[in-house]
């Protein structure tokens, strides 16, 4: 991976330019903003876990992971809402850019869609990752992210439309992604079912994922 960002960020620059590569960067600061209303969940979480997966209680994890799922599909909500505030103000934050303006919102657009997925389908990779087995996500994120490089670096200088199929690829990844990484969990825990339209029932029996979240907010407006 390492190896083929040296020959993919040149592709980049000569076929998309240097403007496409700073938005980029805008849109995943922006979106790091945003991302605030995570608030520290998966962390709080993940301490959570630590025991039950010791004692192999499942449905102690069951609960805990559908009260995350819970949280995160209100806190999904509330980013789209300041994703679409955001966006309105997308003119003035990129006053005087040479490139049309829907390249902006493509960007944005496929970033906050990839952040989306983790708040309503990845969620559940906080098992694997709790479970010392964050290898086969790093497997997933880093095999899906070399596909996509090769596949740029021979298709950019070809293709009529480099632009669109950036996007367009960058999609697709993004989904195949989720769907691998999800058929891993399945394979990884059968057993795990989330009911996350009981999280509010359930987040009276485990207080302390609130309680460590609210310890852990401090230090995520820290990161960003």
């Amino acid at each position: 991976n390492l190896i083929l960002q040296f020959f993919s960020r040149k592709i980049f620059l000569d076929y998309l330019g240097a403007e496409v590569l700073g938005l980029n960067t805008t849109a995943q600061n922006l979106l790091g903003v945003l991302n605030l209303a995570e608030l520290g969940i998966g962390t709080a979480v993940a301490y959570s876990l630590y025991k039950p997966l010791f004692e192999g209680n499942r449905q102690a994890i069951n609960d805990i992971v559908s009260i995350q799922g819970w949280l995160y599909r209100r806190i999904a909500f509330i980013i789209i809402a300041g994703a679409v505030v955001l966006m309105c103000f997308f003119p003035q934050i990129f006053h005087g850019m040479k490139l049309p303006m829907w390249y902006a919102y493509a960007i944005f657009g496929v970033f906050l869609f990839n952040s989306l997925l983790g708040y309503f389908v990845n969620y559940r990779q906080i098992v694997l990752n709790t479970d010392q087995k964050g290898y086969k996500v790093t497997r997933v994120t880093t095999g899906v992210s070399v596909a996509l490089k090769i596949i740029q670096i021979i298709m950019l200088p070809i293709v009529p439309c480099p632009f669109l199929f950036y996007v367009g690829t960058s999609l697709f990844s993004t989904l195949f992604g989720c769907w691998w990484l999800n058929r891993t969990i399945d394979k990884e825990y059968p057993w795990l079912k989330t009911t996350g339209y009981q999280g509010k029932k359930l987040l009276k029996a485990y207080p302390d994922v609130i309680k460590k979240t609210k310890q852990l907010f401090i230090h995520r407006i820290t990161s960003v």
